[in-house]
């Protein structure tokens, strides 16, 4: 998200103008039109694509809502709006403290350890530990495509290279296996009711 943003305020008129182009030559390589659809959004919206399994395009094809759901969205915009003086990376870190983390991934991890009978605990969200991450500067939190440059940095001291050095690695729901399996194009049960055959264009 950094880099696009990066590029975009360099050349962000060049890249409005290439990127249809390039993902209708890449129409075969769903991820990389989903970044080339993400680099001509506004950060915001393009920060908020970052945890959907589906563009809204894609919603619409399947259940003909495409929009966010208004509360939600109010939200997002409520805090969005808040960090408006802050630039982007500090923007973007803000929303998953507000957002991201409380409403998302910390209500998973609870319901899931507890289920497990674990006890999970936070360290790294200490409020003091926040507090402090907070004023550094962005080249100790970011570092060209490597992200918690400085908590590396820290922990190469004490742990070995395999444990420090690694891509992220998310806990993402894999929808995409699940559309690729063969009953995909008649699979359609869920949450929302029957949804019926997936329209070509997802399949």
């Amino acid at each position: 998200m950094q880099l696009i943003e990066e590029a975009r305020a360099y050349a962000g008129a060049a890249i409005d103008a290439a990127a249809p182009l390039l993902a209708r030559l890449a129409a075969n390589q769903p991820k990389i039109r989903k970044y080339l659809h993400w680099a001509t959004l506004p950060l915001e919206e393009r920060y908020r694509g970052v945890s959907c399994a589906f563009t809204d395009e894609e919603k619409g094809l399947l259940c003909g809502t495409p929009k966010l759901h208004s509360r939600v969205a109010g939200a997002l915009a409520a805090d969005w709006a808040a960090t408006e003086n802050l630039p982007p990376l500090e923007r973007m870190l803000e929303l998953d403290r507000r957002q991201w983390l409380p409403n998302d991934l910390l209500v998973k991890a609870d319901k899931m350890t507890m289920a497990a009978s674990l006890e999970l605990r936070v360290p790294f969200l200490d409020h003091q530990l926040i507090e402090w991450s907070a004023t550094l500067p962005a080249a100790l939190k970011l570092r060209g495509s490597s992200g918690k440059w400085l908590l590396r940095q820290a922990a190469a001291k004490r742990l070995p290279a395999v444990c420090t050095s690694g891509i992220k690695k998310g806990f993402t729901v894999p929808v995409s296996g699940w559309i690729a399996r063969p009953a995909a194009p008649t699979a359609s049960r869920g949450p929302a009711g029957f949804v019926g055959p997936l329209p070509p264009a997802l399949r």
